[in-house]
């Protein structure tokens, strides 16, 4: 099979360490995602991977059975690289088995759907979650709710199929519940080389500067208001009542990130909540995870929630929102404790009950351990290939 992969982002290869990096795109989960299936995909299949350049040059590479196109990026806004080039550039692809898009920030998503109508090539769309347009500003909120009513409905319709993160998030979906009829559930997998490391947790705090000794709280995700960072830092106040010694750190960026600084200073929390910004380096990353005590994941939509299996990875327990998928990766009660979206007095609570007994801690960051080696990019791309054998015959 030949699949073409539509994505916004697509790391760039460093030929001095044959790591990926994804420069000043500051990638979060999708993309990586993304990245993860299309690098396992290509190991038995032709890929060509459609994606918008770092600057404003067309280029093309290829590694093995992978091409990777990237068109030139005109202007930059609200974390999406426009490009014209690469919506008049699919319409002239031709010589694919499957397209298959990503409903992530455009152009990717509408390039993958003019591609395939074009050439008539089966249409598959893996469903990363619903832009939501209840936040930001006033140009942010038209410009989501007009692409809600035209884009996404344009995608849904005219997909083949359709790939969820999670059976959960296709119920609570505003799109996703109306096409159940072809809609499957794929789980993401793990790259364990990738997001943990050997390492104890002394020595990662050691090389992360942090306290010994101290409880940590972690938040690793972008500094966006349903992701409810400003819960998180609400509930700090509760914690440090009951735990004096506790820190959190938050690890992302995002145009919250003021508002919320301002939030700390208003509370009297800056002295114990640490703003660490983007955290691209795979070895730091998984050091942060193992300096845990606690990873929170406070958020009010999630398709899936990568970072609560990478957390569950590195054996820290995780305090989750009940919402969208969170609950098919967090068992509550076994690898971590699920609590309501936006009830931050709750989540303090719960936090506090984790810290407080460290026999649970440990007995969450085993179960989680075992959990996440369930989770495999190679059982994520097998279960990918099924669908689009069955939509070619």
């Amino acid at each position: 099979m030949k699949i073409g992969y539509f994505v916004r982002y697509f790391p760039y290869e460093d030929s001095s360490s044959n790591e990926h990096y994804f420069g000043s795109y500051g990638a979060g989960g999708s993309p990586k995602s993304s990245y993860s299936l299309i690098r396992e995909i290509s190991k038995r299949n032709k890929v060509a991977v459609f994606t918008t350049s770092l600057d404003s040059k067309d280029s093309i590479e290829t590694h093995g059975n992978l091409t990777i196109n990237r068109f030139a990026t005109s202007f930059r806004y609200a974390g999406a690289s426009l490009s014209p080039r690469m919506l008049l550039g699919a319409r002239k692809i031709e010589d694919l088995d499957v397209v298959h898009g990503h409903l992530d920030i455009p152009p990717g998503p509408l390039s993958a759907i003019l591609c395939a109508m074009k050439t008539d090539t089966p249409f598959v769309l893996t469903y990363h979650g619903d832009w939501i347009s209840n936040y930001g500003n006033i140009l942010r909120r038209v410009i989501v709710s007009v692409c809600n009513m035209t884009v996404v409905e344009m995608l849904i319709r005219e997909s083949d199929a359709i790939i969820s993160p999670s059976a959960r998030y296709i119920n609570e979906s505003k799109y996703l519940r109306r096409v159940k009829e072809k809609t499957i559930a794929i789980p993401n997998g793990l790259t364990f080389n990738e997001c943990c490391t050997h390492l104890s947790k002394k020595e990662c705090r050691e090389i992360l500067g942090l306290h010994p000794d101290r409880r940590l709280i972690l938040f690793m995700s972008s500094l966006q208001p349903y992701k409810g960072p400003q819960i998180l830092i609400q509930a700090m106040v509760r914690i440090r009542e009951r735990v004096p010694d506790t820190e959190l750190v938050i690890a992302g960026q995002g145009w919250m990130i003021q508002e919320l600084q301002k939030m700390c200073k208003k509370l009297e929390m800056e002295h114990c909540i640490h703003f660490v910004g983007y955290i691209q380096d795979s070895e730091k990353k998984a050091c942060m995870f193992k300096s845990a005590d606690v990873f929170a994941f406070p958020s009010f939509s999630e398709s899936f929630g990568n970072v609560g299996l990478e957390a569950m990875a590195n054996g820290v327990p995780v305090v989750a929102s009940r919402v969208g998928g969170i609950p098919d990766v967090i068992i509550d009660g076994k690898t971590g404790l699920l609590v309501p979206p936006g009830d931050s007095i709750t989540l303090a609570e719960t936090i506090t009950q984790v810290l407080e007994n460290e026999t649970l801690r440990a007995q969450m960051g085993e179960a989680g351990m075992v959990e996440a080696a369930k989770y495999s990019w190679e059982n994520a791309a097998t279960s990918t290939e099924k669908v689009y054998r069955r939509l070619i015959g």
